[in-house]
């Protein structure tokens, strides 16, 4: 029933390591005293969603770019035609990468006038590949720069 709490501020663009473990002491019988019994560390890791600092459809072409986050090991990008639906992943990139230029969706040329995008970053832990919520999606429209939307 007891809690402990303990705050950090957080910066964007930055992967954090959390490690956490609970301990219990009650009464106990065999001993005549009290025991703890303690569980093995829980260890998760807390990062934000790229922004995409510019986006732009122009001339078929999709052109992306986002902020880099420190510690991930790839990113992944997806595109859909509607605002909460139909995303697909169309790039995976190294962590190197911060931008691409995306030709085609569903394997045909980028024709209508506005698309949903969005920047997955993933991080690989021993083996296992973890990967970030999405919170938010840029819509894109031919001959415009990005604007920020909440993803539904």
């Amino acid at each position: 029933s007891n809690y402990v709490s303990y705050s950090h501020s957080i910066k964007n663009n930055k992967i954090y390591r959390i490690k956490v473990r609970a301990t219990r002491t009650f009464d106990s019988v065999y001993n005549q005293g009290l025991d703890t019994e303690t569980t093995s560390w829980n260890e998760q890791y807390l990062f934000t969603q790229p922004t995409v600092s510019y986006a732009k459809l122009a001339k078929g072409k999709l052109k992306i770019k986002w902020n880099k986050i420190s510690g991930v090991t790839s990113y992944d990008v997806y595109v859909s035609t509607k605002k909460s639906s139909g995303y697909k992943k169309v790039k995976t990139l190294k962590a190197k990468k911060n931008s691409c230029v995306i030709k085609k969706f569903k394997k045909k040329k980028l024709k209508k006038k506005k698309y949903y995008v969005y920047v997955v970053p993933n991080k690989k832990v021993n083996g296992k590949v973890i990967k970030k919520d999405v919170t938010y999606v840029y819509a894109v429209k031919k001959g415009t720069t990005s604007t920020t939307e909440e993803y539904k």
